[in-house]
């Protein structure tokens, strides 16, 4: 009577590609034999099941489409005190673990029963190809070529304006570096000792007023010790109407881009009206009253869809947006206060590839805001 684990998931891994176990019994031959499974989030019991053996006497579970539903996005809900939040996500993953018992018998029974270890979970669904060379080890800190969990395309410009925040995310603990234009000036701050995921909110802007640096072009950013890659944000200086929208990304962070070249508004009214006869007895006169008239709303609502394109993108850098941000189904805004509105993406496709004739390559973003607009009902 033994069960055995073969494939766990990764210690951290994401929450909506495949979280798998594979597992086996040495009592398969017994006579009404199935596998009783129970999947435990932060050691509650949230499924129970059962799968029989496939492979002679192995089976597996997939709790992919179970933990989809459970696990909750990191969503940063509050605006910076000073230059630098660290958000720590431990409110915003989840521990699973899975507990096999085998069953059998002429009167089917529970027998032996073993419980994997726990494993870590994050709201994050990566490409199916990406997943497949998936390492968390890569966005632990610990080395100059640990990376910030974006899916940026490195060695292009990240333009940001100066006043936003700017969202960087990774897993582990240490002092958080601040670079300005290469130079030998730098502030180091402590973001803690959580061995989880940390969101840092970085605005560029604050972290000038507080310290008295001047502007600078661009700024980087990484931890201490050369314990992960450096990060570079590039300042966009804009002088017309613009718009910046952050997402979530595919990795479980944070990204933005700002819209520069178009912002158009349409918004579209929905009314609803009645009709009735012109006029109405009054004791023994018919009136006419044209204050009442003949037609007469009695409630109105609006939509409105943003439109707004980007300046001139290296292919690259589009391909990213495309994949990024118009997949992403959280969307939003922020105003000079941090309060955010979220937005729905209206794109219903989008081209890419390269082109000798158009080496760059603008992106129109269509958006439509959670809100809506209405008048009272009379």
């Amino acid at each position: 009577m033994a069960i055995t684990f073969h494939q766990n998931p990764q210690a951290i891994t994401p929450s909506d590609n495949d979280v798998l176990w594979t597992f086996s019994s040495n009592e398969t031959d017994e006579p009404n034999f199935e596998f009783k499974i129970e999947l435990l989030v932060d050691t509650v019991v949230v499924f129970v099941g059962k799968v029989f053996p496939i492979q002679t006497n192995v089976a597996y579970f997939n709790a992919v489409e179970i933990l989809r539903a459970l696990v909750p996005a990191s969503i940063i809900n509050s605006t910076p005190a000073f230059f630098l939040n660290v958000f720590n996500t431990n409110t915003s993953v989840r521990t699973v673990a899975l507990r096999v018992t085998e069953r059998y018998g002429a009167t089917i029974a529970n027998q032996a029963t073993a419980t994997s270890s726990n494993r870590t979970v994050w709201k994050s669904a990566l490409s199916e190809l990406q997943w497949l060379g998936f390492d968390m080890a890569d966005y632990t800190v610990g080395s100059a070529s640990k990376l910030f969990m974006t899916n940026f395309p490195r060695g292009y410009k990240y333009w940001v304006t100066r006043e936003q925040n700017n969202y960087l995310m990774i897993q582990g603990s240490g002092g958080f570096e601040v670079k300005i234009n290469t130079d030998s000036d730098f502030e180091l701050y402590d973001f803690g000792n959580s061995s989880l995921l940390n969101i840092l909110n970085i605005n560029i802007e604050l972290w000038s007023d507080e310290t008295g640096v001047s502007s600078s072009p661009y700024y980087e950013f990484s931890i201490n010790e050369n314990r992960s890659e450096v990060f570079r944000f590039d300042i966009l200086e804009i002088c017309n109407e613009s718009r910046t929208v952050f997402f979530l990304n595919k990795l479980g962070g944070v990204d933005s881009w700002t819209f520069t070249a178009r912002l158009q508004v349409q918004r579209n009214f929905q009314r609803s009206e009645f009709q009735k006869k012109f006029g109405s007895l009054n004791s023994n006169a018919y009136d006419y009253d044209t204050y009442e008239g003949r037609y007469q709303n009695f409630h109105n609502k609006s939509e409105n869809t943003e439109t707004i394109d980007s300046d001139w993108l290296h292919p690259e850098v589009h391909a990213w947006l495309v994949r990024e941000l118009l997949e992403s189904p959280l969307v939003w805004t922020e105003d000079s206060e941090g309060v955010k509105t979220r937005w729905t993406i209206q794109n219903s496709s989008s081209q890419e590839g390269q082109d000798r004739t158009e080496l760059w390559r603008q992106l129109s973003l269509e958006m439509k805001p959670s809100l809506q607009s209405y008048s009272v009902t009379l």
